[in-house]
């Protein structure tokens, strides 16, 4: 008999400790774990998504594209000759706008790379198809030693999302004429 109680009582204190440890164990889960709610509050809003900057409306090759990510980050590419990749992060404001920051690496918007940060602050609005935005925002760029070396404030952003579609009609596709054979001698 006081074998089966002593089996009983260890049988009894390893269940404990066990409970014990999943009760500790999914405690420190919860505490690690971030703002769900926020996540998906984030995830929802109408600017996650890929999206072409019309950067200047006059020169349609100066278009940027950028990704608005439900985790907050962004990552916007311009062409090679026009400060290259900017790295950064938004967060909503309202229902439909968010505030972005965006941060460059090349100062110099011609083909020679100058070293430096373009850092761009944009508040921004989606429309109500979800398939446009518009904002306002602010430039400051620094040179290699952190000093200041432009700012400029209220210029005018606006964007269009970037949606699958079947390419334009581009007319009648026509076959290369063939190659002409080599004369000979």
């Amino acid at each position: 008999m006081r074998r089966i109680t002593l089996v009983l009582a260890v049988v009894i204190a390893f269940m404990g400790l066990v409970a014990v440890g999943q009760e500790n164990r999914g405690a420190i889960a919860q505490e690690a774990t971030p703002d769900t709610t926020a996540m998906m509050t984030m995830a929802a809003h109408p600017i996650v998504g890929t999206w072409r900057w019309d950067n200047d409306p006059a020169d349609p090759a100066d278009d940027s594209y950028a990704i608005f990510a439900a985790d907050g980050s962004y990552l916007e590419v311009t062409k090679p000759t026009n400060v290259g990749v900017g790295i950064g992060a938004w967060t909503p404001t309202g229902e439909r706008t968010a505030d972005v920051i965006t941060v460059f690496q090349d100062v110099d918007p011609g083909e020679a790379f100058e070293p430096g940060t373009g850092t761009f602050l944009v508040s921004l609005t989606v429309d109500e198809t979800g398939n446009a935005f518009s904002g306002t925002g602010d430039l400051q760029t620094r040179d290699a030693d952190g000093a200041v070396t432009f700012e400029a404030s209220g210029w005018t952003f606006t964007g269009t999302r970037v949606t699958v579609a079947p390419l334009p009609d581009f007319g009648a596709w026509q076959e290369s004429p063939p190659m002409a054979a080599t004369p000979t001698p």
